[in-house]
């Protein structure tokens, strides 16, 4: 059904919006009168979506649309890449730095303690807490790459809304 085929036609019970003989759906004066919108000028909006929303359909299944979403999937999954690489990397450096940095402060420590702390148990707390933020960081970009690769396909969209809703709506 090409959009252009979409008509108004006032019948009995009130305005019928059809695609070529078929009848997709009809205006009612009920429908018109809780609006506060004159009937012909409700179905007429009514036709306006319609027709509106199957070209919008038709466009992102175009296989230029589609070619185009592919390219885009195919650049998000190498930025992907590289980024939970150079955070890898990033977070290997961070964890050699930090230990260098703070070795001989908290030997220091634990000879201020009389050995109730153990210099190992503080550079493993510290080690510890930078593989949580490392893990942090990969879900975080694992989330993102999801979301814009989803958010790509029209069949995907809704599995990408429902992503962000589980992940983000506790949040706001």
């Amino acid at each position: 059904v090409a959009p252009e085929t979409l008509r108004v036609v006032e019948v009995d019970q009130g305005s019928a919006i059809l695609a070529g003989d078929r009848r997709l759906m009809t205006v009612y004066d009920a429908d018109a009168y809780g609006s506060g919108i004159p009937r012909p000028v409700l179905a007429g909006a009514a036709r306006s979506m319609i027709a509106s929303t199957l070209s919008a359909y038709r466009a992102e299944r175009t296989p230029r649309a589609l070619g185009l979403n592919i390219a885009i999937a195919v650049g998000a999954t190498l930025a992907a890449g590289v980024l939970l690489w150079g955070s890898r990397r990033a977070f290997r450096w961070l964890d050699v730095l930090a230990e260098r940095r703070f070795r001989r402060h908290i030997e220091g420590l634990e000879a201020q303690a009389y050995r109730l702390i153990r210099a190992k148990h503080l550079l493993g707390t510290m080690h510890g807490a930078v593989a949580v933020l490392r893990v942090a960081v990969a879900v975080a970009i694992g989330f993102v790459y999801l979301r814009v690769v989803l958010e790509r396909f029209p069949w995907s969209r809704p599995l990408a809304r429902q992503l962000e809703a589980l992940v983000l709506g506790p949040l706001g």
